[in-house]
């Protein structure tokens, strides 16, 4: 067992890392939501080297939202969830809605950055970016939406229209720098 997929999300304790740790001694590499540059994660692994994938911000608010109704239980109207959840991608690399810490975070440490839009092409970066050529890449697609009716009503709204860009603009200005400068460094 060279690989684990940790599935606590926030609010991990300290004895699920320790937990990991001596279920898999062996351990090469560990995903999951909860592994995030900023928590007490460091501490059982200083070595640890981070990745991530990034999405156009809209888009990844309107399938997070739509996600949230369908699977997640939630029943608030999108005027009222998106504020909750907004710039959703520098919070969680650098637990502030603040691009350029977002961005420091990531360049001081070498993370690797994909992007949902070429996600063949940005596993295969990371493949080798992190040299595990034993990896086993092989995916099926989940928690794909079967119907966009949540998202066609919410983007009818021209006040959910505007929105969208207001609460995600730390989280573009994060996905432009991806794409004009990491991305095409890694590739």
């Amino acid at each position: 067992h060279r690989h684990c997929d940790a599935l606590v999300n926030d609010g991990v304790r300290d004895s699920d890392w320790e937990w990991i740790l001596k279920c898999y001694p062996h351990l090469d590499s560990i995903a999951g939501h909860s592994i995030r540059p900023h928590t007490r994660f460091q501490n059982y692994f200083p070595q640890a080297r981070y990745y991530t994938t990034v999405r156009e911000p809209i888009s990844r608010s309107l399938s997070h939202y739509q996600y949230s109704r369908v699977k997640g239980g939630t029943e608030a109207p999108f005027s009222d969830w998106m504020p909750a959840h907004s710039n959703l991608m520098c919070q969680i690399i650098c637990v502030e809605e603040n691009s350029q810490r977002a961005i420091d975070l990531i360049e001081e440490r070498g993370i690797f950055v994909g992007r949902m839009d070429c996600f063949n092409e940005s596993l295969l970066l990371w493949r080798d970016w992190c040299g595990l050529d034993w990896l086993d890449l092989t995916y099926s697609s989940t928690n794909t939406a079967r119907s966009q009716k949540i998202k066609q009503e919410v983007l009818q709204d021209p006040s959910n229209q505007e929105l969208l860009p207001e609460c995600n603009h730390e989280d573009q200005k994060l996905y432009e720098y991806v794409c004009s400068i990491i991305y095409p460094r890694q590739c």
